[in-house]
């Protein structure tokens, strides 16, 4: 069988407002399930704090490598290795707990080829972080999710590519996930999107 007739992927995009910039649903699904995936944009200008509560990485920030987070906050409280073999320091912050830890690239072949990672670990769950707004768009995507994919992410993306990943539905990995990555969008998208009610489908 042809491997393009086992596969299927699409986008839609959600009408929105202020201030999200942009939303797109993405849908691939494959013979034995699929993935899905909320990217939501903020208007330029506008903070992530404005849409995503990052109480929960406590004063720790992106890019921190094990010694930064110890200079910034003191020791962590533990330290252990994640789902994905990771080492990672882990640290107390009001609304849950934060972790750090240098996350091996795929087909990494030495210790060093790695990136330092921010996770956060929300004591009210990984939605529980988002404004009602967002809240609101990931009710509505998760209600077109096809049945048998097995995952639902969403990424929130600001100016200069800092962006927060949240595994809503998953399988294994369950923490949330602060980056700066310059150049990165969620949704490249026209000056501005077609007004309506948010949530509902942008005309074509």
């Amino acid at each position: 069988m042809n491997a393009a007739a086992c596969q299927r992927s699409g986008e839609r995009d959600l009408l929105v407002s202020s201030p999200i910039r942009g939303a797109r649903l993405h849908t691939y699904t494959f013979l034995w399930g699929g993935r899905d995936s909320l990217s939501l944009q903020l208007e330029s200008g506008r903070p992530l704090s404005s849409v995503v509560d990052l109480s929960v990485f406590g004063s720790l920030r992106p890019g921190m490598d094990a010694a930064a987070a110890r200079r910034a906050v003191g020791p962590p409280a533990s330290s252990r290795k994640d789902i994905r073999g990771t080492l990672v320091d882990v640290f107390p912050t009001p609304a849950g707990a934060a972790e750090v830890g240098c996350e091996r690239w795929d087909y990494a072949e030495r210790p060093e080829d790695c990136s330092w990672t921010l996770y956060g670990i929300p004591t009210k769950g990984v939605e529980s972080v988002f404004v009602p707004a967002v809240r609101e768009l990931v009710r509505v995507a998760r209600a077109e999710r096809r049945p048998r994919n097995t995952s639902f992410d969403v990424y929130v993306c600001a100016d200069g590519g800092e962006c927060v990943h949240a595994p809503v539905v998953t399988t294994s990995d369950t923490r949330l996930r602060w980056s700066i990555r310059p150049g990165v969008t969620a949704v490249p998208m026209p000056d501005r999107p077609p007004e309506g009610p948010p949530g509902s489908a942008a005309r074509p």
